[in-house]
């Protein structure tokens, strides 16, 4: 299908209020694994939206759980609190609305990713590859369960969500997050993917890595990208374990670290770990990803690191120099404090290599940064 063709409304791909409206979700769906089984199964569609109207009503098709919007707190206090702070608010809420594993709610892995596509005898019309936030990045499926599944069910589209490991090396987590992308988009194979418009979607820091790969890779059947919360901040403002009086002490211990890390008599301890790991309800161990990373920072600031690779303005001047998506479209929240829509638009309009033709949109909504 010539990409001119390829077009689609990117009203199913924004976290639009009556995507994720607290406390208005219905009971479970049945048959949800008939998603990649031969028999079709009825479909639960959310409310048709009215398109002369501002409202809609919201039926989840896996279960009830509490909203994003709810499970986030959509004040504007949620957005001071620290950023440990809100991993832990996000990560107690997955777990306590995760009422089934993801591979009970039609989610499946392929080459390293999570796919989730529409029921069998729904014909999908888009493809998404959605990079998730700092930390929580490492289990979408889980972290962002709520707002993929409203996408596939208002939008039926195909979800390709790849896990990353944070870090200050962004270059790498981008490399590797489109590297995972290309082969789960080969795995589904031409029956699924064949003639489907691409679609990036990233919140947060997925957004600055969908970015920066929109910067390195000529993404020939990239129809659009939608940018959710896009965050470019400094290590200092991003990373708990930076701050200046944090760091230093925590690099004088590198070396205690380590040895400690090494030492013989840790290895009865990590196997008590393994062996827990393994007996641990399947919901939980999707967690594992997220809190496994917590370590590797702490160890990359003892160890000296100082500042993301590239830093922020050599990522805006990369992004305008090589970014090379025409339609975009900016999402922000209006009770984000540290959301960064507004310097990415600059940086789009002014002089960059695809300022002539870009397709550019900004949408605010209700909320902050952790409502996705």
């Amino acid at each position: 299908t010539p990409l001119s063709s390829r077009t689609m409304s990117f009203a199913c791909l924004t976290p639009s209020p009556c995507v994720v409206q607290a406390g208005r979700v219905a009971p479970s769906r049945p048959g949800v694994v008939s998603r990649w089984s031969s028999t079709a199964a009825p479909r639960r569609r959310f409310a048709e939206r009215d398109s002369s109207s501002s409202s809609c009503s919201v039926s989840s098709p896996r279960g009830a759980s509490p909203s994003t919007a709810t499970r986030a707190s959509s004040s504007s206090g949620s957005s001071t609190a620290s950023p440990f702070a809100q991993l832990e608010t996000l990560l107690g809420a997955a777990s306590a609305a995760a009422n089934a594993s993801s591979g009970d709610r039609g989610w499946r892995e392929v080459e390293g990713a999570w796919v989730l596509a529409p029921p069998v005898g729904v014909k999908p019309r888009a493809l998404v590859h959605f990079i998730g936030g700092a930390f929580v990045g490492a289990s979408p499926q889980l972290t962002y369960r709520l707002f993929l599944e409203a996408l596939v069910d208002t939008g039926d589209c195909v979800i390709v969500a790849t896990p990353f490991t944070i870090g200050f090396e962004h270059l790498r987590i981008a490399d590797e997050a489109q590297f995972v992308f290309d082969k789960a988009f080969r795995g589904l194979g031409p029956g699924v993917t064949n003639g489907l418009p691409v679609f990036g979607v990233g919140h947060s820091m997925g957004a600055l890595m969908h970015m920066i790969i929109g910067s390195r890779y000529a993404l020939t059947d990239r129809t659009a990208n939608v940018m959710i919360s896009f965050n470019n901040k400094p290590a200092t403002d991003a990373v708990p374990l930076f701050a200046p009086a944090v760091a230093p002490g925590l690099r004088s211990f590198a070396s205690t670290l380590q040895q400690i890390n090494d030492s013989p008599f840790l290895v009865p301890l990590k196997g008590v770990d393994s062996r827990m790991r393994q007996q641990a309800p399947s919901v939980l161990k999707e967690l594992f990803p997220v809190l496994d990373q917590i370590e590797p920072v702490f160890r990359e600031v003892a160890d000296g690191a100082k500042e993301f690779v590239p830093k922020p303005d050599d990522t805006k001047s990369l992004i305008r120099k090589y970014y090379s998506v025409r339609k975009n479209l900016l999402v922000r929240f209006v009770d984000d404090t540290i959301d960064e829509t507004g310097i990415l638009a600059g940086v789009l309009t002014d002089s960059s290599a695809i300022s002539t033709t870009l397709d550019l949109s900004v949408k605010s909504l209700a909320g902050d940064h952790v409502r996705p």
